[in-house]
């Protein structure tokens, strides 16, 4: 495995064409799949195809599902917290954090995990 970072810049002509536009365009978080194939297709002359935007969906997905499971990871841990220091039930410390209680069930089986 290898890392590559890349400096994206910011939007100006002097830094921001090209390559860096076009990585800035696929992995912005701002845009839809639909948008992003619209661009690349208008400035880059890329026919996206069907797999090509199968692919784009699946990124923005992606990039979805690593933000829900970063907020799920900082509220679980905001439970516990509250839950330790501040002598809390689990429906409390929920209750004040205002999770959804569509979401309770699946914070709760986090709960029960070990640690």
């Amino acid at each position: 495995m290898s890392v590559i970072i890349v400096c994206l810049g910011g939007p100006g002509p002097e830094n921001y064409n090209g390559t860096q536009r076009m990585l800035d365009i696929l992995l912005s978080d701002l845009k839809s799949a639909a948008e992003k194939a619209e661009t690349l297709q208008n400035d880059y002359g890329i026919q996206m195809t069907q797999s090509m935007k199968k692919e784009a969906a699946q990124m923005c997905n992606l990039s979805e599902a690593i933000e829900e499971r970063g907020i799920q990871k900082e509220s679980l841990r905001s439970i516990h917290a509250l839950m330790k220091n501040a002598h809390l039930s689990s429906k409390e410390a929920m209750d004040l954090l205002e999770i959804p209680e569509s979401d309770r069930s699946r914070y709760l089986a986090l709960l029960k995990q070990p640690q």
